[in-house]
């Protein structure tokens, strides 16, 4: 974690819709946000969707998922947090995708 964090807030939202066929389609969301000020925030996001004819199936498996993915993007590399993590996957891919900053 970067030691100039003084703020730092998470969010986990699911939703789920039956559609006319009677499958369930999961969304999982998890949302970090950080900030050193105060007033700008850098936020990230991870999300994964899932499809299944029982609720609790579709919402285990994206659930899954977004835990498979902070283990192997945010963890398993050493950080602890998802900001830092994502900032320097981008900079290794080269990228500065993060739409998300916001004051």
């Amino acid at each position: 974690m970067d030691a100039n964090v003084i703020g730092r807030s998470f969010t986990n939202q699911v939703t789920g819709e039956k559609g006319e066929d009677g499958m369930w389609k999961v969304n999982v969301l998890v949302k970090e946000r950080t900030t050193v000020d105060g007033e700008v925030w850098e936020d990230e996001e991870v999300s994964a969707m899932s499809i299944d004819t029982n609720f609790d199936a579709a919402h285990r498996t994206a659930l899954g998922s977004v835990l498979h993915y902070l283990d192997d993007e945010v963890y398993s590399k050493g950080f602890d947090s998802l900001v830092p993590a994502m900032r320097a996957k981008r900079e290794l891919d080269g990228t500065n995708d993060n739409k998300d900053s916001e004051s």
